[in-house]
């Protein structure tokens, strides 16, 4: 099944009331050139458009439905949408698996209705396009264009209405929120995503792993199309398992185990959706790293203590070797010391050819990455011109000596996204606070170094796979399974009431 008209959509159809009319007006303030139908039995007009009354009225196919009406409502509409031979639909209704035995019993009639036409959701907000501005999605949203940039697969709208609203300058060229995904799933995602060309590498939201097997393949392509993969795994906690359970009626799993096929797969785990950003930035930009050896630099020691206090043991700041060391005392202070960290302190600070001669010097060593921390004064009531000669200065060496280079803030307040999309032009991310611009480096780190080695064989056989709706078994389901496996387990009874409990442990003393 293709998600390549859904997901680039030259026409859309806009069903239902608010939240339809919200798509129309997202897509039109993001720039979309493609065909906009909006449907509604009463309306004659939404947002200067023609208004259709049903699917048969429509001028064609689209290639995109948004669905924002009720969920019996929706069935209907999705039947006649695949018997237009439409490109995919987007189901905004709750009300289906996670409401119970009814909503389960109508989950399995919107499939049965959808027929061969991809679906994404139900229960879910659906999906943003950046690269071409279709904004598939029942609210506000607070993203740009780009060219290309990183896609976001999330299990929660909420998280990803909020990711949108991000200001840290990552480029996101897709989001899209899964829901209950009856025919969109987790693994279908990363394997469309990663085809894209124009997507640089995935961020993950996950509370649950529906198919263990699947997502390995799905990974696994996107290792080969040499994509980066990041993610956070919610339920790590015994309430947040329970959270996860109540919220998407499935099962959180054991965390302990996730960490292990996340590393296993070749996947970097964050445990923030900052991090989770900041990894992105560095995998966008920079890519893999190849080690943790780190070149920092920065006007103040107190931040390079709190940098050096926040490393953890896969980065390392090496000592410079004595070749560099009399590289870079040619070029600063007699009062400065070269070392690494480097404390170049404010000497020649508006000085740009001085600062691109002394980090050139100092880059020269062979970092994996390379770090200036910088605090910009806030754009509204200081001016930001005096820190240029140190900032064009950085860009300057480490271009001249193509090495992977960050500014570092030591804390996000003093960023803003109009710096980051300057130094991102030239090559350099701008990352946003210390522990946080730390661990986006750890995750490029980590991805970096799974792909140095050959691929873990499949973790998986097909043994016990089905294709259907999955089970949850309880205890004494398990433990009979596991036995039938050869697996040895305790004799167990299943018993209704304490009187049978005593009754049968007075029996096997």
């Amino acid at each position: 099944m293709s998600f390549e008209r859904i997901l680039n959509p030259r026409s859309i159809a806009a069903f239902g009331g608010a939240q339809a009319q919200e798509v129309i007006r997202q897509s039109d303030r993001m720039g979309y050139k493609g065909e906009i139908w909006p449907v509604h039995p009463k309306k004659t007009e939404i947002l200067g458009r023609r208004v259709y009354r049903s699917v048969e009225d429509l001028p064609g196919s689209p290639d995109a439905a948004y669905v924002g009406v009720n969920r019996h409502l929706t069935i209907d509409i999705v039947r006649d949408l695949a018997a237009r031979d439409a490109g995919g639909a987007i189901c905004y209704a709750t009300g289906f698996t996670e409401a119970g035995a009814e909503g389960s019993e109508l989950e399995e009639r919107l499939l049965e209705a959808s027929g061969d036409m991809p679906l994404i959701g139900p229960n879910c907000y659906g999906l943003l396009n950046y690269i071409d501005g279709a904004m598939l999605w029942p609210d506000q949203q607070g993203g740009r264009r780009v060219d290309e940039g990183v896609a976001i697969i999330t299990m929660s709208s909420n998280v990803g209405f909020n990711l949108t609203m991000q200001r840290r300058g990552l480029p996101i060229a897709y989001m899209v929120s899964l829901g209950n995904k009856l025919k969109f799933d987790l693994h279908d995602a990363i394997h469309t995503f990663a085809r894209e060309d124009r997507v640089t590498a995935l961020g993950l939201f996950l509370e649950t792993m529906p198919d263990p097997k699947a997502f390995e393949e799905a990974v696994n392509v996107a290792r080969e199309l040499a994509k980066p993969i990041v993610a956070i795994k919610t339920g790590r906690s015994k309430v947040g398992q329970k959270m996860v359970v109540s919220h998407t009626a499935s099962l959180a799993g054991s965390d302990v185990l996730v960490s292990a096929l996340f590393e296993r797969l070749g996947l970097a785990r964050v445990d923030s959706l900052e991090a989770l950003m900041e990894a992105l930035k560095v995998l966008h930009l920079l890519g893999p790293l190849n080690g943790g050896r780190i070149g920092a630099m920065s006007t103040s020691g107190s931040d390079l203590t709190l940098l050096a206090d926040a490393m953890g043991p896969s980065l390392i700041m090496p000592p410079l070797s004595e070749k560099m060391k009399q590289r870079l005392r040619a070029t600063v202070h007699e009062r400065v010391v070269a070392a690494n960290p480097f404390d170049y302190q404010m000497f020649n600070w508006d000085d740009e050819d001085h600062m691109a001669d002394k980090f050139t010097a100092f880059l020269s060593e062979d970092f994996d990455v390379s770090l200036c921390l910088l605090d910009y004064p806030r754009e509204d009531l200081c001016d930001q011109l005096s820190w240029g000669g140190a900032e064009r200065g950085f860009v300057r060496a480490a271009q001249q000596t193509a090495t992977k280079a960050a500014v570092l803030a030591t804390f996000s307040d003093t960023i803003t996204e109009s710096v980051t999309a300057r130094l991102m032009k030239q090559g350099v991310a701008l990352l946003a606070g210390i522990d946080t611009g730390l661990a986006g480096i750890q995750a490029a780190v980590d991805v970096g170094a799974a792909w140095s080695r050959p691929p873990s064989p499949p973790l998986l056989t097909s043994f016990g796979r089905q294709d259907g709706p999955v089970k949850v078994l309880d205890e004494a389901e398990s433990k009979s399974f596991l036995a039938q496996c050869g697996v040895p387990v305790p004799s167990a009874r299943v018993v209704r009431s304490a009187g049978e409990a005593a009754a049968v442990a007075f029996w096997w003393r």
